[in-house]
Order: structure tokens, then C-alpha cells, then sequence
């Protein structure tokens, strides 16, 4: 693999995740909705125990060791040596790019990108690979911060430099890209409450400055209002022709 494509997510942003700031709020989900939200997209997609399923961006192992759990046969990818090191503990896992796993083909049965989407450079490239990966009818299980309809895409700080809300994009836009590369979409809902409730806990526990500045919802890295954003569960599957 090149070393172009292991830079896929910028180093910056992965060192977000390497100390506890986050996982002392949020748990080892390290996201808002955490495995319960995890849990109900997986009751909402066909697949049985032995199933290979992909967890991309597997942070500290924490849907890694769920799966495994619950009797899938589990891959975690991430890029992030300190929680690889962690997830390890809990599963198979691999540091790869997400855009070029060199993975073959049609190797799992579902794959999870739980907020990973905005963390890469070119979402496409993701979803094409994910694509790829993906067996006939395979699910793809996404959730992932969001734009609100309307909100203004021009907002741009060329000097931002992290946070998981830097690469959010419009819901429609990220469904209609999905439907482009060959994906049937079977739900999406908002989850807007598991954000709030994630916001209201790091503000609590650091403050305002620190608690939304490190995510990237406010501070000189920010391209728009917290209220601008929301989060979203989407479950697509893989057409079969």
C-alpha cells in the first residue's frame, strides 16, 4: 500500500482519539449514540451469526468486541496505532486506508462506518471501496454528524485543522452518492437527541471552549453553528445486480 493511501485521514485528526478526553464522556464507542445505536442497526439489517462483518474505523475495539460477541466473524480497520493497539485486544484488525483496504472483493457480509465518513479526505473513494468490499446484498451500516438542509457549505476556514464536524456533508448529498455507486437505501433516521446528549455531557465535564472546540462545533476551526449539525443513522445495501 502506498504511503499516499495510508494518508487518507489526516494525522491531525486522528490524534483526536489517542487520549481519553473523549472516552471519558462518551465511553469506548467514542460517538455519540454509542453501542445502543450500534446495536439498533444491527437488529435492523439480515445477516446471522458467522457472518463476516467489517467494523472500519474500529477505534479502542469497542463495536469490535460486540460483533464478536455476538457471533459475527469480525475485522477492525483503523489507521490510529494507539487504539489499534487497544482494539487488538478485542478482535482481528488491520491498519489500512479505507479507500484501499486490498481487502478482496465481495468479503463481507456488512460493514460499519461508524463517524469515519467525515474523517476521510474523499468520501467517494470510501464508499466506492466499501462497495467493493461488500458481498451481493451485503449492508452497509453508517452514522455519522450531518448538515442540516439549507446550512451554508461556503462557510470555510482554510486554517481548521480538526474535528470530526470538518468533513460533515449534507444528509441528501451523502444519499444521493450512495444511491450513484449502486446502493439501495433501506432507513435513515435522525439521531439529533444522541448528539445533543453527547454536546451537553463534553461541555459539562471541559466546558464550552474545550468540550465542543476539540470536536471541532465551535473555535476558529469551525465552519459553522453546532446547531447546524445533527446525526444521522444510515442503513444501504449493496444492489445485487
Amino acid at each position: 500500500m502506498s504511503r499516499r493511501s495510508l494518508l487518507s485521514i489526516p494525522r491531525c485528526l486522528l490524534e483526536t482519539y489517542d487520549d481519553d478526553w473523549l472516552e471519558s464522556v462518551s465511553g469506548p464507542a467514542l460517538r455519540p449514540g454509542g453501542l445502543e445505536l450500534t446495536k439498533r442497526a444491527l437488529d435492523m439489517i439480515s445477516i446471522q451469526p458467522g457472518a463476516k462483518v467489517i467494523d472500519a474505523g474500529c477505534g479502542t475495539g469497542a463495536t469490535l468486541e460486540l460483533l464478536n460477541s455476538l457471533g459475527y466473524d469480525a475485522l477492525g480497520l483503523d489507521l490510529n496505532d494507539v487504539l489499534l493497539a487497544r482494539a487488538s485486544a478485542c478482535g482481528k484488525t488491520l491498519k489500512v486506508s479505507f479507500d484501499d483496504t486490498s481487502l478482496p472483493s465481495g468479503c463481507a457480509d456488512a460493514i460499519l462506518a461508524e463517524c469515519v465518513l467525515n474523517l476521510c479526505q474523499n468520501r467517494k473513494k470510501a464508499l466506492l471501496e466499501f462497495h467493493r468490499l461488500l458481498s451481493k446484498n451485503g449492508y452497509l451500516i453508517i452514522s455519522d454528524l450531518c448538515l442540516k438542509p439549507g446550512t451554508d457549505r461556503d462557510q470555510k476556514n482554510p486554517n481548521r485543522k480538526r474535528g470530526c464536524a470538518k468533513g460533515a456533508a449534507e444528509l441528501n448529498f451523502t444519499l444521493n452518492l450512495l444511491k450513484k455507486i449502486g446502493y439501495f437505501i433501506v432507513s435513515y433516521q435522525d439521531q439529533e437527541n444522541a448528539l445533543k446528549n453527547l454536546s451537553a455531557a463534553l461541555v459539562w465535564r471541559y466546558g464550552l471552549k474545550d468540550g465542543l472546540g476539540r470536536l471541532g462545533l465551535m473555535g476558529a476551526d469551525c465552519r459553522f453553528k453546532p446547531g447546524d449539525l445533527t446525526y444521522a443513522l444510515i442503513i444501504a445495501q449493496k444492489k445485487s445486480s
